[in-house]
């Protein structure tokens, strides 16, 4: 996964080093009279007018090329279930009073940073709506085989670990999402 999101950040590089490369052969294999003139359109603005038309052409290619790759790396990390629903078809409800029982691993479920702190954000927002609005929270998660959910009051947390009204407690590298439970 990881060589995929590199691979894309590596297109990014080879998009922004052809552009240039272009551009400075273009300066070497062009007549000094076009860049002489290409100079003087440039400085007249207000009668040459087209050159804003390709500015701004030029900056939209670049924007369509960056929501493009933003899509794909969005598309990759949906195959793998960080960003897409996957988790929540596939989880199942359980109680407060079984969650004692339930066995977790110490690796984290997410890979990325940018889901790490949407993780943490949404992990504060539980904590306030439990302690000052008494509002359930529906916490998707994994155990070491199966993906899990429960519908509580978060109303602590520490470094490792939420815990729940109930008593019970979910390690934070485990969890997928957090959503308002309905």
């Amino acid at each position: 996964m990881r060589n995929s999101i590199n691979n894309l950040k590596g297109r990014k590089i080879a998009i922004l080093v052809f552009l240039t490369l272009t551009l400075i052969i273009a300066g070497f294999l062009l007549p000094e009279s076009i860049l002489t003139n290409l100079i003087n359109y440039f400085s007249d603005f207000a009668e040459h007018h087209y050159f804003y038309l390709a500015a701004i052409v030029f900056f939209v290619s670049l924007i369509i090329v960056k929501l493009t790759l933003n899509r794909a790396e969005k598309k990759m990390l949906s195959k793998e279930g960080f960003v897409g629903n996957d988790f929540k078809s596939k989880s199942k409800n359980i109680e407060n009073v079984d969650l004692g029982g339930v066995l977790f691993s110490g690796k984290d479920v997410l890979e990325f940073e940018e889901a790490k702190e949407n993780r943490a954000k949404e992990i504060l927002l539980s904590l306030r709506l439990g302690l000052f609005l008494r509002k359930k929270v529906r916490i998707f998660f994994r155990d070491y085989s199966s993906f899990l959910k429960i519908d509580d009051l978060v109303v602590k947390k520490n470094s490792n670990f939420i815990m729940l009204k109930g008593g019970g407690r979910i390690p934070i590298n485990r969890i997928y999402k957090i959503e308002l439970a309905r």
